[in-house]
C-alpha cells in the first residue's frame, strides 16, 4: 500500500518518497521533511565563517608560493554544497556521490555533533546534493558542508574545495604556480622566432616562411599572454 503524507503548508496528501528523505509539495511547491524520515536525516553545521575562510585560502596559497591581495581574497566566488553521505549504525560512513576529486570521494566525516535535517536548517544559498546511492538496511543519510572557494590569483583562476566545518582545504584544482605571461615576453619570442628563420633560410624564403608563420605565432601569443600556453 502506497503511503502518504501531508503537506505542512496546504496539507494536501502526497505520497512518501520512496529515495529522498526530502518531499516537495507538488501543488503549492513546499519542501519539508516527512515525519517518518526525520529521525534518520541529519547534517553537520556550516562552521567556517567568511573571515576564517579568506584566512585559510591566504594560508594555503601562501604555502605554495602564491602571494594573493586583500581585493582577490575579497572578491573570491564561495558555493556552499552539501555533500551526502550513507551512515550505518555503526556510525561508518560511505558517500552517496559521485566525484571527480579523490580527496572527496574519500574524504570520512569526522566524528561530530549531528543535526536534524531541515529545508531552512542549511541556509537558502546552500547547494544540497542529492544522494546517489540507494540506502541500505539500517543506513541514514547524513549531509557534509563543504566549500568551493573560485579566485583569480595572479592572472589565473585557482578553485579549492575546503571542509567547512573544520576549515581544512581537501582538494585544490589547480595546477603549479608559474609566472604570469607578459604582453612583452610574448613579443621578444616571436621576434625570436622570426629571427631564426630570416637566418635560417634565403630571401625571399624567408619572407614567405615568415608570412606563413604568422597566423601560428599570433595564435601562439595569444594563449600565451592568456596564461594557455
Amino acid at each position: 500500500m502506497l503511503q502518504m503524507v501531508r503537506c505542512p503548508q496546504c496539507g494536501a496528501d502526497l505520497p512518501l518518497p520512496e529515495r529522498d528523505a526530502q518531499a516537495r509539495c507538488r501543488f503549492c511547491g513546499t519542501a519539508f521533511v516527512p515525519p517518518a524520515a526525520e529521525a534518520d536525516h541529519t547534517f553537520v553545521p556550516w562552521t567556517l565563517t567568511p573571515l576564517a575562510l579568506r584566512q585559510t585560502l591566504k594560508d594555503h596559497w601562501i604555502r605554495t608560493g602564491i602571494v594573493a591581495t586583500t581585493a582577490e581574497l575579497e572578491s573570491a566566488d564561495v558555493r556552499h554544497y552539501f555533500l551526502p553521505f550513507r551512515r550505518d549504525a555503526a556510525g561508518r560512513t560511505r558517500p552517496a556521490f559521485t566525484s571527480h576529486r579523490l580527496e572527496l570521494s574519500a574524504f570520512v566525516p569526522p566524528g561530530v555533533d549531528l543535526r536534524r535535517f531541515t529545508p531552512e536548517a542549511i541556509g537558502a544559498e546552500a547547494i544540497l546534493i542529492q544522494p546517489s546511492e540507494d540506502a541500505a538496511a539500517g543506513e541514514s543519510l547524513l549531509h557534509y558542508p563543504f566549500a568551493r572557494a573560485a579566485a583569480g590569483i595572479g592572472g589565473r583562476q585557482r578553485v579549492l574545495w575546503i571542509d567547512a566545518a573544520r576549515g581544512r582545504i581537501l582538494a585544490p584544482e589547480e595546477g603549479p604556480a608559474r609566472s604570469t605571461p607578459t604582453v612583452t615576453g610574448a613579443v621578444a619570442r616571436a621576434f625570436a622566432v622570426y629571427f631564426a628563420i630570416g637566418v635560417a633560410l634565403p630571401f625571399p624564403w624567408s619572407l614567405a616562411a615568415m608570412a606563413g608563420a604568422t597566423p601560428f605565432v599570433l595564435r601562439w601569443a595569444e594563449r600565451r599572454v592568456m596564461g594557455l600556453a
